[in-house]
């Protein structure tokens, strides 16, 4: 693409038969990956920028998720990651609209790294002349303009986590 699409036009003129269509709206665990791998970008270990590829135990999750999963997560297993990435994905090419995802960790600190962790990868699809309009974005959500989608950011220091929304994703 050579100029800024926005996502909500690029979903509604995708060709149901094309690559594109395929890259942004099959919600296969392949078309997943290979959307994740082409557009978003990581740090490795000695803290350079680089495309993210999916580690095996990443793809076994991305695979084998049957939808009723519960992921008990040990260090470096990178689950984290591999989720927000999906959900990010879903969020922004509109498989679903008007969803929330609470997005909580144990500390706020941390929690702020989930949350940077998804602007980066908004500026990974901005390289990519794919704009993703942000309509509110500060430390407790950030909504995904063009199909309503909103993360809501928690941690387990505050008294109250998530009230008042029904979290979907």
């Amino acid at each position: 693409m050579t100029a800024t699409m926005p996502l909500a036009k690029l979903r509604d003129e995708a060709d149901p038969d094309s690559a594109l269509y395929r890259l942004w709206l099959d919600e296969t665990p392949a078309a997943t990956q290979e959307w994740i791998e082409k557009y978003l970008t990581v740090a490795n270990e000695r803290g350079q920028i680089v495309k993210m590829k999916l580690f095996p135990q990443q793809i076994k999750m991305l695979y084998d998720e049957t939808g009723r999963d519960i992921t008990i997560k040990g260090r470096q297993t990178r689950a984290s990651t591999l989720k927000l990435a999906r959900r990010l994905r879903r969020f922004v090419t509109g498989q679903v609209w008007g969803a929330n995802c609470l997005v909580a960790a144990d500390t706020d600190p941390t929690t702020a790294i989930f949350r940077e962790k998804i602007q980066h990868w908004i500026q990974d699809l901005k390289r990519h002349d794919l704009v993703v309009n942000i309509s509110l974005d500060n430390a407790d959500e950030m909504v995904i303009k063009e199909f309503q989608n909103r993360f809501v950011w928690g941690s387990g220091e505050q008294k109250v986590l998530g009230r008042g929304y029904a979290i979907q994703e």
